[in-house]
């Protein structure tokens, strides 16, 4: 079984003072899975918006792992 493994980024916007944004990469990094349409005045922000879909992710892949008992 392979493992999937994500990341969570948290950018600054270019040319934009004090905003950030978020991106989940797959693939050590290297594939940007889901970026945010949103941007946030503070990291921490952006941080706890992508909190959410990078959990539906991690969930996804626990429920490809077969259940030992039945």
């Amino acid at each position: 079984m392979e493992s999937d493994s994500y990341l969570v980024r948290v950018i600054s916007l270019a040319g934009a003072t004090g905003l950030f944004t978020w991106e989940i990469c797959g693939r050590g990094g290297t594939d940007v899975i889901q970026r945010s349409t949103k941007s946030f005045p503070t990291r921490i922000e952006a941080l706890f918006d992508s909190a959410q879909n990078a959990a539906s992710f991690a969930l996804e892949t626990l429920h490809q792992i077969p259940f030992p008992f039945g």
